[in-house]
């Protein structure tokens, strides 16, 4: 007979930002709809995982940083993190560990954890070994089982080090592909005398901070050169008070909304973007 230990099913997962907390989300639902067993998925996530059944053991937001400064001024929350992160995933003893995108965070984890026995440890969304750090590829096939990447190219730069990786596609795309909620219209020409254009700063908060004073000076000389010009902003609840507040007194005739329904249908209306890097780039080409 075999105890109730070993026939658990507990996946623990990590995400680190908007995007990771997105294709988190949608990973968790595809699992619980997969598996006929309930499966306890514990670990780092934002809304939308944790809306999906994620336990978390602390916010994503911790571990959200971008740049080098914020991660200096930051270095002892996020070590604190680390530990305690590493500490949860031993008192959990989860069958499967899934790290999404995050690397600086999600690989030191996954190397902290190595040796923990029947782990099946897992990566979503490879570095960018092809454009910087190549060595890390070689590392990584050191402490990970399996790597799942978003394009057809990059799967030779880890294969060819040992380690087992897997194309899965990008997450955004097929989402949007597949939502009802969005009506696509091609547009054949632009009208210059009624210009709609997205801002699209990013889902952290020091994006926002870095991005939007640069996408206001932006927009307020374009309103110089065209006329009717309207601006249309998609953000977070959480990021939208901080948004607005770079438009007071900037006279942009503007709609913002965090409501992710209406996503698509603003890619699809708008002439052109002003927008952070990232799978919001992908979105707005397809």
């Amino acid at each position: 007979m075999q105890s109730s230990n070993d026939n658990r099913n507990i996946i623990f997962i990590i995400a680190g930002e908007a995007s990771g907390d997105q294709i988190g989300a949608d990973l968790i639902y595809q699992l619980k709809k997969l598996n006929k067993n309930p499966i306890k998925f514990v670990g780092i996530g934002g809304p939308k995982m944790i809306k999906e059944g994620l336990n978390p053991i602390f916010d994503m937001s911790e571990i959200s940083v971008m740049g080098i400064l914020e991660v200096v001024v930051k270095i002892y929350k996020i070590i604190k993190l680390l530990k305690l992160t590493e500490k949860s995933i031993y008192l959990n003893k989860p069958n499967i560990l899934i790290t999404i995108d995050s690397p600086g965070f999600n690989l030191r984890i996954q190397k902290k954890v190595c040796k923990i026995k029947n782990l099946k440890k897992i990566h979503y969304v490879a570095p960018t070994v092809w454009a910087w750090k190549a060595y890390r590829a070689k590392q990584m096939s050191k402490f990970l089982d399996l790597l799942l990447v978003l394009f057809p190219f990059e799967k030779k730069y880890f294969t060819s080090e040992g380690l087992d990786t897997e194309f899965v596609g990008h997450a955004g795309i097929f989402r949007m592909n597949n939502d009802e909620t969005k009506t696509i219209t091609k547009k054949e020409t632009i009208d210059l005398n009624n210009l709609k254009i997205a801002i699209l700063p990013g889902s952290r908060l020091t994006e926002i901070r870095k991005l939007m004073p640069v996408f206001v000076k932006v927009a307020v000389q374009l309103t110089k050169y065209f006329n009717n010009i309207k601006f249309f902003i998609v953000t977070l609840p959480s990021l939208k008070n901080h948004i607005e507040k770079y438009l007071i007194n900037v006279g942009l005739e503007y709609y913002i909304t965090d409501n992710l329904d209406e996503k698509y249908n603003i890619y699809s209306d708008v002439d052109c973007a002003l927008c952070a890097s990232g799978t919001v780039s992908l979105e707005l080409a397809n």
